[in-house]
């Protein structure tokens, strides 16, 4: 397992993701933003994810999603920080929604490595379900509804 797509909005945590993963070996892409992601993830599939949960345009939720419906068995680790007491709601949340593991930030460089160890284990990169964009499904109000469902489902 060698190439990671990591996908955050701040560009302080994604530079130094990159570089803490890139000198443990990995190949790593990065994206601003869940759209940006998902084009990168039509373009080249990773063998895991990692993505931030609040994010502009697409969020980490809807790229979740998306990913889970285009690629049934990639790993996805979701990470998130900074918010209030519901933060462990959130992150239970992503986890029914299709995540594999979920970080809180701030997270140390063990943990990562950890969750990306529990996560796969030499795992060939993912072929897509269907032929469809990824960035096509994420624009589709339909996708969108859905979302909105299972998250009050799963708030509920």
């Amino acid at each position: 397992m060698k190439h990671i797509l990591l996908i955050d909005d701040d560009e302080a945590v994604r530079l130094s993701v990159a570089f803490f993963l890139q000198s443990n070996g990995f190949t790593v892409v990065t994206a601003s933003n869940g759209r940006e992601g998902l084009r990168r993830c039509d373009e080249q599939p990773p063998n895991l994810v990692i993505t931030d949960i609040m994010m502009p345009e697409i969020d980490g939720i809807e790229t979740i999603l998306a990913l889970r419906r285009a690629f049934h068995d990639i790993p996805i680790i979701a990470m998130s920080g900074g918010w209030h007491p519901g933060d462990a709601r959130l992150l239970s949340m992503v986890t029914k929604l299709g995540a594999t593991e979920t970080l809180a930030k701030p997270f140390d460089c063990d943990e990562l490595l950890a969750a990306i160890q529990r996560c796969v284990h030499d795992v060939p990169a993912p072929r897509r379900a269907d032929g469809e964009s990824l960035v096509q499904a994420s624009d589709d109000r339909r996708f969108a509804s859905l979302v909105a469902r299972h998250a009050e489902k799963i708030l509920e």
